[in-house]
């Protein structure tokens, strides 16, 4: 049993690094970002750090569709996501709890 456990533990293991690896490779691109200070932040402005200017926010026009931002059903939107989250939170964990409860109560049997 001990020898399954640790084999399970060491594949669970390698799969959550394995998991990492696309965030990892994602911040790609910045031989110099972290080699040099950063300028000072102009006035008015935050910096951030990223030795550019703040980009003037574009028009909603520019942006992708999105299910936010669609007029129409944003409550439908809303209803559904309060409605997974109360799902995951209270019901999904009682229906475990009582799945388990059954199985312990007809274990002695």
């Amino acid at each position: 049993m001990k020898l399954i456990a640790t084999s399970v533990l060491r594949a669970l293991a390698a799969a959550a690094v394995l998991g990492l690896v696309p965030a990892v490779l994602a911040h790609g691109g910045e031989e110099n970002a972290h080699s040099a200070p950063a300028p000072a932040p102009a006035a008015g402005g935050h910096g951030g750090g990223h030795g550019h200017a703040m980009d003037p926010p574009r028009p909603d026009s520019e942006y992708p569709p999105n299910y936010f931002s669609h007029p129409d059903h944003k409550a439908v939107i809303y209803a559904h996501i309060a409605l997974m989250v109360l799902d995951w939170v209270f019901i999904l964990p009682a229906g475990k709890l009582i799945r388990y409860v059954c199985s312990w109560k007809n274990r002695g049997s």
